[in-house]
């Protein structure tokens, strides 16, 4: 399994999160890549969504309505 290499710049910070968190480094890191990846699936999902509503909406302009019975 390939395993990336953390920049060294920024080891100082995981570092002092680890400690105030009182967790072992790796956790600290799993905990802030899955947030960025949840994060962004999230926005992604969103902008999904409201291309699908803006798609719904055009799709019926300029037909004539259903005439309604009542």
């Amino acid at each position: 399994m390939y395993s990336p290499k953390i920049a060294e710049e920024l080891i100082p910070e995981i570092y002092r999160i680890s400690k105030s968190k009182g967790k072992p480094m790796t956790h600290v890191v799993n905990e802030i890549i899955g947030n960025a990846l949840y994060s962004k699936e999230r926005k992604n999902q969103k902008k999904g969504e409201t291309a699908h509503a803006i798609a719904t909406l055009n799709s019926g302009i300029g037909k004539p309505k259903s005439a309604e019975v009542g």
